[in-house]
């Protein structure tokens, strides 16, 4: 993602163990398309959107100024797949 100083990034992560401590005490929980979203928040900006499975958790963390908008985070959150290997 371009900034006026340089390029940020955001990541996606997954991990096969289905409570990660990084998704303890959501802000919210938000339901899209059946799938319940764990909403972080720093101040009035999304700093995580994660989600769980039978199989695992995923999160995807915004960049460090919290440069994508939180409809920016569930575009991203909402397209990640599962791993199927």
């Amino acid at each position: 993602y371009q900034e006026s100083f340089g390029t940020s990034y955001y990541g996606v992560a997954g991990v096969n163990w289905i409570d990660p401590p990084i998704l303890n005490n959501p802000s919210e929980v938000r339901t899209v398309d059946g799938r319940d979203y764990l909403v972080f928040y720093e101040q009035d900006r999304v700093r995580l959107v994660g989600w769980k499975t039978d199989d695992g958790a995923y999160w995807v963390n915004n960049t460090l100024t919290h440069t994508l908008s939180e409809d920016e985070m569930f575009a991203v959150a909402t397209s990640v797949r599962e791993f199927e290997g």
